[in-house]
């Protein structure tokens, strides 16, 4: 057995084990008592229900809406995560920037502290990143985000506010 060999072998990692397995059984004992992701992953394990809406965004290039069925799921992820990672990060970075790290540091200068590429500097990039993907000349790219909401079995796109 396990614990009997790691006894004999080293009395202190026995210890360690053995305080470990009593407490993950205290843990488990309590239901929902979570002290660590490391002794209880209960925490993980809830119902996850959907959002009853979602921001997409709907990439046009050169005139031409894409469409998700005309790539793979690599290169739509390449193409749609990049333009929402970056509309997720500039949100995010102005949130913070407003609610927390100014007020508690009492700090004027944002440029240390939030993203500095613009959405033209973002736009310039992300044409020639296309281009890479779609191997042809992008002359033109336009991103809008529309809003679908979710009734508990259907997207319903959302009318232009």
């Amino acid at each position: 057995m396990y614990l009997k060999k790691l006894y004999h072998t080293n009395k202190w990692w026995f210890a360690a084990v053995l305080l470990f397995i009593a407490m993950q059984l205290f843990l488990n004992a309590k239901q929902g008592v979570v002290f660590s992701p490391v002794y209880h992953y209960g925490m993980y394990s809830g119902v996850m229900s959907p959002e009853k809406e979602y921001q997409v965004a709907e990439i046009t290039v050169n005139g031409k809406k894409l469409r998700t069925q005309d790539f793979t799921p690599a290169q739509w992820d390449k193409i749609s995560y990049t333009v929402q990672l970056f509309h997720d990060q500039q949100a995010w970075n102005s949130l913070q920037w407003n609610n927390d790290i100014k007020r508690l540091m009492h700090v004027q200068d944002s440029s240390k502290y939030l993203n500095n590429i613009s959405t033209a500097d973002f736009n310039t990039w992300y044409k020639n990143y296309l281009q890479t993907i779609l191997h042809e000349k992008v002359d033109s790219v336009a991103i809008d985000f529309t809003t679908y909401t979710f009734d508990g079995t259907k997207l319903t796109k959302k009318p232009g506010l």
